[in-house]
């Protein structure tokens, strides 16, 4: 079969269809009189990343069924976005679950690695659930593993491994159940969080309390706390979080829980003591100060970073001169950790133990209790 053009539009000055099928596209808040690929005039249509988008009311001639199809655009972002980029196309129907969607993923804090990176994304989905999981394999010996990360088009894995003579180690999945073995950045007994920063990967490792997860204690007490980058075969040690030990800490920071990008800036934060950091380079890390308590994890929403704490408070990090300032933006009831964050439909939500339950963030400020995840604590 001869492929067809179904829709074309050029976005320079209108949101027209040139494919003479007359699927001519309404214009709902973007910029249609932004400057081209060549910086030309007109040439291009600019979305806010909030609201404004184009609409293509359905047609049949657009209902694609089981067809193979293509898509072609040119797409233009900045470097650093501290937000969730979103669809770029998308045809999905989110009460019967079929569609598709293309875009640019960025998912952070869940639980504690930069799991996307503006990375390029398709799904499609016929409102069904595949009845069973595909078994992709066990990284080395991994009792957890504690961090996934996509970078460069590969998925990366780090592992706690709980032996005395076992540490903590990065895999490449290699596609079925294979893992290649990217050694250990150091002797500690977990890799707890994993990032792609300016085109390299970086890990965070730990010396990780399995009784908190209810696990024989691990007999490897070696420290963590520090922060790799990965160049060629090698990891290059990239210095320790708060150094000896922080300003807030009771003992040293010998973990790194998760790395966030914000600003275009590396930032980290421990697990069992407390601290923001910011990366300066080489093996120096800058005292972001504390907001008061632990915290579990970090993500970035609409242009802000956000501390979830090891209690009931959502944190955002408001910089300024001195890198201290800190706003609590809420209390959630029931809850003692703010474990995880995602953006979902634009807004973020987070979860939480001990109830398991899903917090989202509505427009007008307040925080909705989405409901327990199954049995789930």
């Amino acid at each position: 079969m001869e492929p067809t053009l179904i829709g074309h539009w050029r976005l320079a000055g209108d949101a027209e269809d040139a494919s003479g099928n007359g699927h001519h596209g309404q214009n709902w808040g973007a910029d249609l009189q932004a400057p081209g690929l060549a910086g030309q005039a007109n040439g291009a249509a600019a979305f806010d990343g909030r609201a404004s988008c184009i609409v293509v009311p359905h047609r049949p001639s657009l209902q694609l069924g089981t067809d193979d199809f293509s898509l072609s655009v040119n797409v233009y972002s900045e470097e650093h976005v501290d937000d969730s980029i979103g669809d770029i196309a998308a045809k999905f129907d989110s009460q019967q679950r079929n569609g598709f969607n293309f875009g640019v993923k960025r998912h952070c804090a869940a639980c504690n690695s930069l799991a996307n990176q503006q990375n390029l994304q398709f799904g499609i989905d016929d409102g069904e659930i595949d009845p069973a999981w595909t078994d992709c394999g066990r990284p080395g010996n991994a009792v957890f593993v504690m961090s996934l990360v996509v970078h460069e088009g590969d998925l990366y894995a780090g592992t706690f491994e709980t032996g005395a003579e076992e540490t903590g180690r990065v895999f490449r999945y290699a596609g079925g159940a294979e893992w290649e073995d990217l050694g250990a950045p150091d002797a500690a007994n977990a890799v707890m969080t994993l990032a792609s920063f300016g085109g390299q990967l970086y890990a965070g490792t730990g010396r990780l309390k399995a009784l908190g997860s209810s696990l024989p204690p691990s007999p490897n007490v070696h420290e963590g706390g520090r922060v790799f980058r990965r160049e060629g075969r090698d990891w290059i040690d990239c210095g320790k979080l708060g150094g000896a030990k922080g300003d807030y800490a009771e003992y040293t920071h010998d973990t790194v829980h998760a790395l966030e990008v914000f600003q275009g800036q590396l930032y980290g934060l421990p697990l069992y003591t407390q601290g923001l950091f910011r990366y300066d380079g080489h093996e120096s890390w800058i005292d972001c100060g504390s907001h008061g308590s632990r915290a579990m994890t970090l993500g970035v929403f609409r242009d802000q970073l956000y501390v979830l704490e090891n209690g009931n408070g959502v944190i955002r990090f408001e910089g300024g001169a001195d890198w201290t300032r800190w706003t609590r933006v809420t209390e959630l009831p029931g809850a003692s950790q703010v474990y995880s964050m995602a953006v979902y439909e634009g807004r973020m939500v987070v979860g939480t133990w001990p109830e398991a339950a899903v917090f989202r963030w509505e427009k007008d400020g307040s925080w909705t209790n989405m409901g327990r995840l199954g049995d789930e604590l």
